[in-house]
């Protein structure tokens, strides 16, 4: 069921090129430099590099992979602002801050292992549900850097696009043809992973998900994310549902 007005959804947004930094032994002499890791750059043929120091490097078109094998083990995790914090001046220091990003937040915390997750996604374009662009740092005691991973391609607005008509987005979720995230607790679905129940969608948003070849053109492009509430069979428990489908027309024609 849907309490959706489909008319008030925006008709056009816009669509992200996404340009990633070509690798370079000279990026990665760089990057190593302001990181203070010592050791010589190995090509490693493919676009990609590393420097296997007293620290370790990795660099390709897609990622820059920091890690340091000297694991800090006693001592207290920094709190949540200053774990971004550190996480932030890190990225800073090494050249890899992009200008286009949000104040980054804890993805986990564990006392156990004696780490803290902060990641950092764009600004804009807003609710992004893409693995990338992102960059995750793993924050030790004392808020020692002990791992950071940085896909970051520069993101450019390439061209208004043209949106299919959320009704037709609608019927694909109606019909039960789009793809559904819910999170249920255990026990909730049969053995082999099915679950009967009514969905109710009370909203409608704009998400931004990757599209295009692996190394070919690739994009930030538009999707619609229907929200709503989950009501198993014989359950009085409801949870979130969410329903993707795409919204770029089929022409996949710019407006202009």
């Amino acid at each position: 069921a849907s309490r959706i007005d489909l008319d008030a959804v925006p008709r056009e947004a816009p669509v992200y090129a996404l340009n990633w930094k070509e690798p370079t032994v000279r990026r990665t002499e760089r990057i190593a430099e302001k990181l203070g890791i010592e050791g010589d750059v190995n090509d490693r043929g493919n676009g990609t590099y590393d420097i296997q120091g007293d620290q370790q490097l990795f660099v390709s078109a897609g990622l820059v992979q920091f890690f340091s094998p000297d694991q800090p083990v006693g001592g207290d995790l920094p709190g949540d602002d200053a774990a971004i914090g550190f996480a932030r001046e890190w990225l800073r220091t090494a050249g890899l801050l992009p200008n286009n990003v949000d104040d980054g937040k804890i993805v986990s915390r564990s006392e156990e292992t004696n780490r803290v997750i902060v990641q950092f996604i764009p600004l804009e374009p807003e609710n992004m549900i893409a693995a990338y662009p992102s960059a995750v740092v793993t924050i030790g005691p004392g808020g020692d850097i002990i791992e950071a991973s940085v896909r970051w391609p520069e993101i450019d607005r390439y061209d208004i696009y043209q949106l299919r008509d959320p009704k037709d987005a609608w019927a694909e979720v109606a019909s039960g043809e789009a793809y559904l995230e819910v999170e249920l607790p255990d026990g909730v679905a049969d053995d082999e992973g099915v679950v009967s129940g009514k969905a109710t969608y009370t909203s409608v948003e704009i998400g931004y998900t990757t599209a295009g070849l692996p190394g070919g053109a690739q994009y930030l492009q538009p999707v619609y994310i229907f929200v709503g509430r989950f009501t198993p069979e014989g359950s009085d428990s409801s949870y979130r549902i969410r329903a993707y489908v795409s919204a770029v027309a089929n022409s996949g024609a710019p407006v202009g």
